[in-house]
């Protein structure tokens, strides 16, 4: 199964704004009700930091293999979120 470049930065930036707009505290429910991680505090915290970068990296991915104007412009946004999403789960933890 191929998955678009345009599929990748929509993901990418969906996943970005819900972060932003105040999911991380459905991530760490989600990371700790059901044992996905072994029990130690310092992995979640991994984790959660790893969930913006790696959308932030597969939205600039998809952003360079795209030619459509519309998904480099939403790479583009999604990538400057990402950033900032990943500076708001550092307070997040830092909390």
């Amino acid at each position: 199964m191929t998955i678009t470049a345009e599929a990748r930065v929509v993901a990418s930036f969906t996943l970005v704004a819900s972060l932003l707009l105040g999911s991380w505290a459905g991530v760490e429910n989600l990371l700790r009700t059901t044992n996905l991680l072994p029990a130690s505090d310092g992995l979640e915290g991994v984790v959660l930091l790893l969930i913006p970068l790696v959308a932030t990296g597969v939205a600039v991915q998809a952003t360079r293999a795209t030619e459509a104007a519309w998904a480099r412009a939403l790479g583009g946004a999604a990538a400057v979120l990402g950033t900032l999403c990943t500076l708001a789960g550092v307070l997040y933890l830092a909390r």
